[in-house]
């Protein structure tokens, strides 16, 4: 809910915004923010019994979805405090240690769709480039073929590639 916080003055008590630098999601995005929110907490949990049951893809036909799981990292990583310095008056969210590790898994999981929206919008702008590598022997359209199979499906092939049962 703070995430997406509709409100421009008061926070989800209703006390008065104090970080009003930091730009909040908006609220009808929310359900992915909560879809980063549970895989970001599953992979600090670590590999748990069922866990991979729980596990939370991009779905490339959502763009959006991608969009929002970095606007969520990147409001958290200013928001998160871990020490009474970082904003005085506040308790801390997290020990120094937790706010670490929660930023690098953020980091990780924004980090992916990012890198997923570069290339989906690299296939969809078109257009002919030269192979590199081994791509290189390839026709174009063979290459982009290939390209737009494995970047519609990449959750899959990664679920596929990476099976723990």
């Amino acid at each position: 809910r703070d995430c997406a916080n509709p409100s421009p003055d008061l926070n989800i008590i209703g006390i008065k915004l104090t970080q009003l630098e930091l730009e909040r999601v908006a609220y009808e995005d929310s359900v992915y923010v909560d879809q980063f929110l549970r895989e970001v907490a599953r992979r600090l949990l670590g590999r748990r019994p069922g866990s991979h049951e729980l596990e939370v893809r991009l779905d490339p036909n959502v763009p959006q979805q991608a969009v929002v799981w970095m606007q969520a990292a990147k409001y958290l990583d200013g928001r998160l405090q871990s020490t009474p310095e970082q904003k005085p008056g506040r308790t801390p969210d997290l020990g120094v240690a937790a706010a670490v590790a929660m930023r690098a898994v953020m980091a990780e999981v924004s980090g992916s769709a990012a890198a997923w929206i570069v290339l989906r919008h690299m296939l969809e702008r078109g257009g002919r480039a030269e192979g590199v590598g081994a791509a290189s022997a390839h026709s174009h359209a063979a290459r982009e073929e290939a390209a737009r199979k494995l970047i519609s499906n990449h959750s899959n092939v990664v679920r596929d590639c990476a099976n723990p049962s």
